[in-house]
């Protein structure tokens, strides 16, 4: 159930201790909390990969209003030599962790980036850079 959804609640008799209270069906929209709690995430990862690193990032919620995000990750680089599924893979990808060869990746700066957006509507987008060296590296 989301915000904005209309839920019938059914009518009946409720004893209580007084009497019994009639209640009749009713439609009802639900809305969003009056101070819904921030979306706030950050991505784990490293800034720095060799030639033959894997490349593992992973978004962590520190707020999500007792639900779980959807997750929407983009990527963003100008350097030479990165393969185009680089692209195709990473804005495909729709759950906490992505896992990629750093050989995909040309020598230089990749920026990646995750949108979570939280069951009441609200966005958060946070960005990670990685420099991948053009030496082999532990």
């Amino acid at each position: 159930v989301i915000v904005g959804t209309t839920i019938t609640v059914n009518g009946d008799v409720v004893p209580g201790i007084s009497g019994p209270a009639y209640f009749f069906s009713t439609d009802v929209t639900l809305g969003a909390p009056a101070n819904p709690p921030a979306v706030t995430i950050s991505i784990v990862g490293p800034s720095s990969v060799g030639l033959c690193s894997k490349v593992v990032l992973t978004v962590t919620p520190t707020s999500y209003a007792g639900r779980l995000f959807q997750l929407s990750w983009g990527y963003h680089s100008t350097v030479a030599g990165t393969l185009s599924n680089v692209t195709t893979f990473v804005s495909s990808s729709t759950g906490p962790m992505i896992e990629l060869d750093a050989i995909d990746l040309g020598t230089g700066s990749h920026n990646f980036s995750i949108t979570a957006r939280d069951w009441i509507g609200q966005n958060s987008m946070v960005f990670h850079q990685i420099d991948r060296v053009a030496t082999y590296t532990p």
